[in-house]
């Protein structure tokens, strides 16, 4: 999942309707789960009014109580596009890669008005419905993924949230793709092993019902940032008990 090519959508509107009034548009590309291209525009909003976009007076209020810096977002303070002019920069960022899937913070909010308005065009939408993905779906199947630290910039604005939302998305799929490394075989597990003597293991040694894919030979010292790499992997995994034998180790190994 991790090594296909996703994009995160976020629309800042004047409503919340699937008409809604677009008044900007940021979006994350993340290639093999790297940060790799970044969009943004703001829209004109008599633009996205005068080609069918609605607005509403909960979601006018909601905005006059944000920061000022938000507000930028719809002041009009700073030069927008026209909404035609924005979709057709966005669509060549969509289709600067191959088939990407397409993440919104919502099933019935950004992709859907984000389509409306390419529909209000009779223009194509640039992406395969089949390739329509739903942030806060994944992020209740991994709520950890949601912590990935401070919020960089301004909130409600659509790149930093476009940013924010890409880098829970990177760790959500992270955690996934570790979950289905674990479900794919029943025998799948990782194996530490401390020898003492000198051959210690070697590649394709059954031990503890699973075949090793890695050795290595050495002292403890030697071994030490091994075991810790390892740790991680078991934490990561929930391995708690084997992850502490591993710290046991390098613990030993350092002479602490």
């Amino acid at each position: 999942m991790i090594n296909q090519t996703h994009i995160v959508i976020d629309l800042e509107t004047m409503g919340v309707g699937s008409h809604a009034a677009i008044v900007a548009i940021g979006a994350v590309r993340i290639e093999r789960g790297q940060h790799a291209a970044e969009f943004y525009r703001r829209v004109d909003l008599a633009s996205s009014i005068a080609h069918g976009g609605t607005t509403d007076a909960s979601t006018i209020s909601w905005w006059l109580k944000q920061s000022t810096e938000a507000r930028a977002e719809v002041d009009g303070s700073q030069q927008p596009g026209g909404l035609y002019d924005v979709l057709l920069a966005l669509s060549d960022f969509i289709h600067a890669c191959d088939e990407p899937r397409l993440w919104g913070n919502g099933a019935t909010f950004d992709l859907r008005i984000l389509g409306e308005a390419y529909d209000a065009f009779h223009d194509p939408r640039p992406w395969d419905f089949r390739l329509e993905r739903d942030l806060r779906t994944i992020l209740e199947l991994y709520p950890e993924a949601k912590d990935v630290g401070d919020f960089d910039g301004v909130r409600h604005h659509a790149l930093a949230d476009a940013c924010h939302e890409a880098k829970q998305l990177v760790r959500a799929m992270k955690a996934h793709d570790r979950r289905h490394t674990i479900a794919a075989g029943s025998a799948a597990r990782i194996t530490v092993v401390i020898e003492d003597h000198a051959e210690g293991v070697h590649l394709g040694q059954q031990l503890a019902g699973g075949r090793v894919v890695a050795a290595m030979q050495g002292d403890l010292s030697e071994l030490s940032d091994a075991l810790e790499e390892a740790e991680d992997v078991l934490l990561s995994w929930g391995c708690e008990a084997t992850a502490a034998m591993a710290r046991a180790a390098i613990t030993k190994a350092r002479g602490q």
